[in-house]
């Protein structure tokens, strides 16, 4: 609890008022969606930008974690524009979860690189179940 609290102050005081929604940390990823402690279902779709030298060969790794560090799903960040230039650049996930009821969940975004100790950066949000859909023979 204290980790996950700790992780949101950060990312909630790093923000810029260029980006009120946004989570940013140490300049390096900003997270456009979801924002952090959001409520989302499954697919997840998380969008933001991230500087160049974060990817290789256009993407780096997301991972949706629970409370206890398990890992729910991964899905490669894949680059929306020129990666291989020095500047921030778009990308994008989607995500795909299955989980029986409410879960404390965390984003963790890691840097891809050959290093011992890649830059990582997470983002606290719960999970819930999609909604049923109602069946039309009624």
């Amino acid at each position: 609890m204290k980790l996950r609290t700790l992780a949101a102050c950060v990312a909630l005081t790093a923000c810029g008022a260029d980006a009120p929604h946004a989570a940013r940390v140490a300049a390096s990823i900003i997270v456009e969606a979801p924002h952090s402690n959001a409520t989302v279902t499954s697919p997840l779709h998380v969008v933001g930008i991230a500087p160049s030298d974060w990817f290789a060969g256009s993407a780096f790794l997301v991972q949706l974690v629970d409370e206890h560090g398990a890992v729910l799903a991964e899905a490669p960040a894949t680059a929306r524009a020129d990666w291989s230039v020095a500047a921030p650049v778009r990308f994008s996930a989607i995500l795909n979860f299955d989980v029986p009821a409410e879960t404390s969940a965390t984003l963790v975004f890691t840097e891809a690189t050959e290093t011992s100790a890649p830059r990582e950066m997470r983002l606290p949000i719960r999970l819930v179940q999609q909604p049923a859909l109602a069946s039309g023979g009624e």
